[in-house]
């Protein structure tokens, strides 16, 4: 006597032997991974990757589900490559990493509603980020080419490219990776007082 389980999976294998995977059947994979709980526990945040066969690429968004309900998890964003979600430490907001323009950034979005928006950018794109045990503040990494670290590395400006980018202040003699945390710093402190 089979069990269920085993029922199931032997009604999977006729099925696959009867429609076997081609290269088209790819497109219908779903994949989901990054998962994230909210800090009481309540909110569950993850990854949910699909393929685009029209862009031979890939598309992820971040779906969130509510673990006191019955009801399915729904999608949380609308960019095509969002990731890496994380909620804050008071569990009000949500930062991750999207490529909503030329490079990835880090966006916050509200829990309560709103639009995402961009708190940290780099020239080069944000490979990761973590939040301050307090919320108020959020580190990231960002790669640096060989030519711009060896540049900071001898104490010498990224160029003037970067600062019509806005990247620095108005502070003269400053560093300029120092202005661009300050500018960074005050546009960041703008942002979270919504």
């Amino acid at each position: 006597m089979r069990s269920s389980a085993e029922s199931l999976i032997l009604e999977w294998l006729i099925e696959l032997t009867m429609n076997p995977i081609t290269p088209e059947s790819l497109h219908e994979l779903i994949s989901l991974g990054d998962v994230q709980l909210s800090p009481d526990g309540t909110l569950a945040v993850f990854v949910r990757q699909t393929v685009d066969a029209a862009t031979n690429g890939y598309k992820r968004t971040i779906w969130i589900k509510d673990l006191q309900r019955d009801d399915p998890a729904e999608p949380f964003t609308n960019g095509s490559k969002d990731g890496m979600p994380r909620f804050s430490p008071d569990g009000a907001r949500l930062a991750f990493v999207s490529n909503r323009g030329d490079k990835p950034q880090v966006y916050v979005l509200n829990l309560r509603g709103g639009e995402a928006h961009s708190i940290a950018s780099h020239a080069n794109g944000v490979g990761g980020f973590e939040w301050s045990p307090d919320g108020k503040r959020i580190a990231y990494m960002a790669s640096l080419r060989a030519d711009e670290r060896a540049k900071e590395d001898r104490g010498e400006s990224l160029g003037e490219e970067r600062e019509a980018k806005g990247v620095g202040s108005e502070a003269k003699g400053k560093d300029p990776f120092v202005k661009k945390q300050e500018k960074e710093l005050r546009e960041h402190e703008e942002k979270m007082h919504f």
